[in-house]
Protein backbone atom coordinates (compact mmCIF):
# COMPACT_ATOMS: atom_id res chain seq x y z
CA UNK A 1 0.00 0.00 0.00
CA UNK A 2 1.22 3.31 -1.11
CA UNK A 3 1.41 6.06 1.67
CA UNK A 4 0.92 9.69 1.12
CA UNK A 5 4.12 11.64 1.88
CA UNK A 6 4.25 13.92 4.40
CA UNK A 7 2.50 17.53 3.67
CA UNK A 8 0.40 16.13 0.27
CA UNK A 9 -2.75 15.88 1.40
CA UNK A 10 -5.93 14.78 -0.76
CA UNK A 11 -8.40 16.88 1.50
CA UNK A 12 -7.91 20.40 0.00
CA UNK A 13 -9.14 18.86 -3.35
CA UNK A 14 -11.91 17.09 -1.60
CA UNK A 15 -13.10 19.62 0.42
CA UNK A 16 -13.25 22.23 -2.80
CA UNK A 17 -15.60 20.27 -4.72
CA UNK A 18 -17.65 20.06 -1.66
CA UNK A 19 -17.32 23.39 -1.50
CA UNK A 20 -18.40 23.97 -4.92
CA UNK A 21 -21.19 21.23 -4.87
CA UNK A 22 -22.36 23.10 -1.52
CA UNK A 23 -22.62 26.38 -3.61
CA UNK A 24 -24.25 24.96 -6.43
CA UNK A 25 -26.75 23.19 -4.17
CA UNK A 26 -27.62 26.11 -2.31
CA UNK A 27 -28.13 28.20 -5.22
CA UNK A 28 -30.37 26.37 -7.00
CA UNK A 29 -32.62 24.71 -4.10
CA UNK A 30 -32.65 28.67 -2.99
CA UNK A 31 -33.88 29.71 -6.73
CA UNK A 32 -36.22 27.16 -5.99
CA UNK A 33 -37.70 28.17 -2.62
CA UNK A 34 -37.43 31.48 -4.05
CA UNK A 35 -40.10 31.25 -7.22
CA UNK A 36 -42.44 28.69 -4.42
CA UNK A 37 -42.23 32.09 -2.20
CA UNK A 38 -42.74 34.44 -4.94
CA UNK A 39 -45.69 32.49 -6.29
CA UNK A 40 -47.58 32.02 -2.86
CA UNK A 41 -46.95 35.90 -2.22
CA UNK A 42 -48.98 36.26 -5.36
CA UNK A 43 -51.78 33.67 -5.29
CA UNK A 44 -52.39 35.08 -1.91
CA UNK A 45 -53.98 37.89 -3.45
CA UNK A 46 -56.21 35.49 -6.22
CA UNK A 47 -59.56 36.83 -5.14
CA UNK A 48 -58.85 40.73 -4.87
CA UNK A 49 -56.74 40.30 -8.48
CA UNK A 50 -59.79 38.06 -10.33
CA UNK A 51 -62.08 40.70 -8.91
CA UNK A 52 -60.01 43.72 -10.12
CA UNK A 53 -60.19 42.06 -13.67
CA UNK A 54 -63.59 41.46 -13.86
CA UNK A 55 -66.15 44.06 -12.68
CA UNK A 56 -68.69 43.08 -15.09
CA UNK A 57 -68.94 40.62 -12.51
CA UNK A 58 -67.99 41.39 -9.28
CA UNK A 59 -69.47 44.74 -8.75
CA UNK A 60 -72.95 46.59 -9.22
CA UNK A 61 -74.18 49.84 -9.35
CA UNK A 62 -76.84 50.92 -6.97
CA UNK A 63 -78.38 53.83 -5.45
CA UNK A 64 -78.47 54.98 -2.45
CA UNK A 65 -82.47 54.25 -1.07
CA UNK A 66 -83.37 51.50 -3.22
CA UNK A 67 -83.68 47.80 -1.56
CA UNK A 68 -82.03 45.19 -2.54
CA UNK A 69 -84.28 41.96 -4.29
CA UNK A 70 -85.43 39.03 -1.98
CA UNK A 71 -82.20 36.35 -2.50
CA UNK A 72 -85.56 33.78 -2.59
CA UNK A 73 -86.64 35.48 -5.91
CA UNK A 74 -83.16 35.43 -7.20
CA UNK A 75 -82.86 32.22 -6.27
CA UNK A 76 -85.49 30.67 -7.78
CA UNK A 77 -84.46 33.31 -11.05
CA UNK A 78 -80.63 31.19 -11.09
CA UNK A 79 -82.18 27.95 -10.49
CA UNK A 80 -84.54 28.24 -13.75
CA UNK A 81 -81.31 29.94 -15.63
CA UNK A 82 -79.05 27.08 -14.73
CA UNK A 83 -80.86 23.93 -14.23
CA UNK A 84 -79.43 23.10 -11.52
CA UNK A 85 -79.97 23.19 -7.67
CA UNK A 86 -78.50 26.49 -5.58
CA UNK A 87 -76.56 24.81 -2.94
CA UNK A 88 -75.15 28.39 -1.29
CA UNK A 89 -76.02 32.03 -0.93
CA UNK A 90 -73.42 34.06 -0.37
CA UNK A 91 -74.65 37.65 0.36
CA UNK A 92 -72.04 40.38 0.96
CA UNK A 93 -72.30 43.20 3.55
CA UNK A 94 -71.29 45.89 0.74
CA UNK A 95 -73.95 47.22 -1.22
CA UNK A 96 -71.80 47.26 -4.12
CA UNK A 97 -71.17 43.74 -4.29
CA UNK A 98 -73.55 41.48 -6.07
CA UNK A 99 -75.03 38.51 -4.47
CA UNK A 100 -73.04 34.77 -5.19
CA UNK A 101 -75.15 31.55 -5.84
CA UNK A 102 -73.46 28.28 -5.76
CA UNK A 103 -75.62 25.82 -7.88
CA UNK A 104 -75.13 22.08 -8.62
CA UNK A 105 -76.42 20.46 -11.72
CA UNK A 106 -77.06 17.08 -11.78
CA UNK A 107 -73.91 15.06 -13.14
CA UNK A 108 -71.63 17.81 -12.30
CA UNK A 109 -68.64 16.36 -10.27
CA UNK A 110 -66.42 19.29 -9.50
CA UNK A 111 -66.05 20.31 -5.70
CA UNK A 112 -68.35 23.69 -5.47
CA UNK A 113 -70.27 23.71 -8.41
CA UNK A 114 -71.00 27.11 -9.96
CA UNK A 115 -70.82 30.09 -8.71
CA UNK A 116 -73.44 32.64 -10.48
CA UNK A 117 -72.95 36.34 -9.65
CA UNK A 118 -76.33 38.05 -9.51
CA UNK A 119 -77.58 42.07 -9.47
CA UNK A 120 -79.24 41.99 -6.27
CA UNK A 121 -81.00 45.43 -7.38
CA UNK A 122 -82.26 43.98 -10.67
CA UNK A 123 -81.92 40.25 -10.71
CA UNK A 124 -79.63 40.17 -13.75
CA UNK A 125 -77.51 37.42 -13.73
CA UNK A 126 -74.19 38.94 -14.33
CA UNK A 127 -72.00 35.31 -15.29
CA UNK A 128 -70.56 32.52 -13.87
CA UNK A 129 -67.31 31.23 -12.19
CA UNK A 130 -66.77 29.23 -15.27
CA UNK A 131 -66.33 32.04 -17.88
CA UNK A 132 -62.63 32.28 -19.03
CA UNK A 133 -61.16 35.34 -17.41
CA UNK A 134 -57.65 35.83 -18.37
CA UNK A 135 -56.61 36.71 -14.84
CA UNK A 136 -58.37 32.98 -13.59
CA UNK A 137 -55.89 31.90 -15.67
CA UNK A 138 -52.85 33.07 -14.44
CA UNK A 139 -53.80 32.91 -10.95
CA UNK A 140 -53.82 28.84 -12.08
CA UNK A 141 -50.42 28.95 -13.31
CA UNK A 142 -49.28 30.58 -10.07
CA UNK A 143 -51.46 27.64 -7.93
CA UNK A 144 -49.75 25.38 -10.01
CA UNK A 145 -46.39 26.82 -9.63
CA UNK A 146 -46.42 27.40 -6.21
CA UNK A 147 -47.75 23.84 -5.44
CA UNK A 148 -45.63 21.49 -7.99
CA UNK A 149 -43.40 24.03 -9.80
CA UNK A 150 -45.78 23.43 -12.97
CA UNK A 151 -45.07 19.63 -12.78
CA UNK A 152 -48.45 18.74 -11.78
CA UNK A 153 -48.97 16.73 -15.44
CA UNK A 154 -45.66 14.57 -15.32
CA UNK A 155 -47.28 12.61 -12.85
CA UNK A 156 -50.12 11.44 -15.21
CA UNK A 157 -48.27 9.54 -17.80
CA UNK A 158 -46.11 7.90 -14.67
CA UNK A 159 -49.53 7.03 -13.04
CA UNK A 160 -50.95 5.42 -16.47
CA UNK A 161 -48.01 3.53 -16.82
CA UNK A 162 -48.21 1.75 -13.66
CA UNK A 163 -52.12 1.19 -14.16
Amino acid sequence: MKQNKPGKSRWPAIRSIFNKLHLWMGLASGLIVFVVCLSGTIYVFNQELIEWSAPHLYKVNYEKGVSRMSPDVLKSAVEQASGGTVTRVSIPAKPDKPFQYSVKVEGDNSRGGVSYMVNPYTGKILGNSKEELPMRTFMGYMFSLHRWLLLDEIEKPLIEGKT
